[in-house]
């Protein structure tokens, strides 16, 4: 593998395009002290990168690496550069995740969902249909135990990958944190919008090199004619050859060309009819992996966590937008009362938790109920005045009107200003009840 001095600064523009920075992303505090490491014993390896066809380099591994270099002032290394393919991109992420990060579960999940990422990539056929796959597997502590999760089959993504430390049922646990975090849908819409976009570039190739194809037909045809023309108006044996020899030189090109603009007419009519076919799926989250992620660093801790907080008990009682709040307390607890921060310190924890928020919620649900109680009894209330001063608008009403009735010969009506006023207040009293209160 080719060692080559780099700009980091310029590296690190091009990360991994398959590393999800929002599963996986960078942290902070590996980067500090990552920079504290590298200022006392200068820049060490473990970077990788590729280089693109255009001859820029793109990061494989490494990325807090190449930020604790910056951090610490240095701005080039020399680094391995290999010729890598996507999937030996995807691999060696996950292989590096796998030996310098360990159990980390942002780490184990990335590499999960780079794994998704490609191997959904790899499912559409050509640029268009896709296939849906289904996990029937079921993996857990004993046969026929735990719940599989729909997708690309857990087995599949661990042989894809390669490591031993992801296993079946390591994908299997990380794909259920993606799944109810939303990252799964994401991912998969962010796919559909790549291969539409592939596919969009590859129709637009297709339609020039059609129009290139065509045009080769065309300036084919014209050599053609003026090789004819040149052997009719041959005048000795050496024009006549040569007339002859660029008459089959062009008559050959035609054929050439001729079926150069078949093949690019029929992969342009491929593309054209090979639409994407799937449909892109509303992104849903249950879990905040992300959030969590930030307190609860162990896989087992945050499988343990998820399992609880979206289970039937608890999901209905703490938002998704509290879960990470949730898990920073269990840490600041487990920290303050010396406590080890383990799966069964969580579920005891969080079955406190559980009894408190039961608590709470039926406090809430009588204080609603009380309240739903007051608003109903007051809007009888107001309803009641508003009755009895309709009866007395009336009755005064009628009253005015059997007076007018009984109004004597030359005599006129007038109309104080105050009982304007009250007409124009009862006709805004009429349409505010059928506009706001809709009767």
């Amino acid at each position: 593998m080719p060692v080559m001095r780099v700009d980091l600064r310029e590296l690190v523009k091009h990360p991994n395009p398959y590393r999800d920075f929002i599963v996986d992303p960078i942290d902070d505090a590996v980067v500090a002290v990552l920079c504290t490491s590298i200022s006392e014993l200068d820049f060490w390896g473990g970077v990788t990168a590729r280089m693109l066809d255009d001859g820029t380099l793109q990061t494989v591994s490494g990325h807090h690496r190449i930020r604790g270099a910056l951090k610490a002032g240095i701005n080039h290394a020399e680094i391995f550069v290999g010729d890598y393919s996507d999937d030996d991109v995807v691999r060696l992420y996950a292989r590096e995740n796998a030996t310098h990060r360990g159990i980390n579960t942002t780490a184990t999940a990335g590499s999960v969902a780079a794994a998704i990422r490609i191997l959904t990539h790899k499912d559409f056929n050509g640029l268009g249909i896709v296939r849906e796959i289904t996990d029937n597997s079921k993996p857990g502590r004993g046969r026929g135990r735990g719940r599989s999760v729909k997708g690309i089959d857990s087995r599949r993504i661990a042989e894809f990958l390669g490591c031993d430390s992801l296993r079946p049922n390591i994908v299997e646990e990380q794909k259920a944190n993606l799944s109810v975090s939303g990252d799964i849908d994401r991912i998969t819409n962010e796919v559909i919008e790549q291969v539409e976009a592939e596919r969009t570039a590859a129709l637009k190739q297709a339609e020039k090199e059609r129009r290139e194809a065509e045009d080769r037909v065309r300036q084919a045809e014209i050599a053609r004619q003026k090789a004819e023309a040149q052997e009719q108006a041959a005048r000795d044996e050496k024009e006549r050859r040569a007339a002859e020899e660029a008459l089959r030189t062009a008559e050959e090109e035609i054929d050439d060309a001729g079926d150069a603009l078949a093949t690019a007419k029929a992969a342009e009519g491929e593309l054209a009819n090979n639409k994407v076919t799937k449909t892109k799926v509303t992104v849903e989250s249950h879990f905040d992996f992300s959030g969590v992620t930030r307190y609860l660093t162990v896989s087992s801790h945050v499988t343990k966590f998820r399992k609880l907080v979206t289970g039937k008990a608890l999901r209905d009682l703490l938002p998704v937008s509290e879960q990470a709040n949730l898990a920073k307390h269990l840490v600041d607890e487990a920290t303050r009362t010396n406590r080890e921060l383990t799966a069964g310190y969580i579920h005891s924890e969080i079955n406190g938790q559980l009894a408190e928020l039961r608590v709470n919620q039926k406090k809430k649900a009588e204080q609603d109920r009380l309240l739903r109680q007051d608003w109903e009894a007051k809007a009888k209330k107001l309803q009641g005045a508003f009755s009895r001063n309709c009866r007395s608008m009336l009755s005064a009403v009628m009253e005015l009107v059997d007076h007018d009735k009984k109004r004597p010969k030359g005599v006129t009506f007038f109309v104080t200003g105050e009982f304007r006023t009250a007409i124009e207040n009862a006709e805004k009293a009429l349409s505010l009840i059928r506009k706001e209160l809709k009767i």
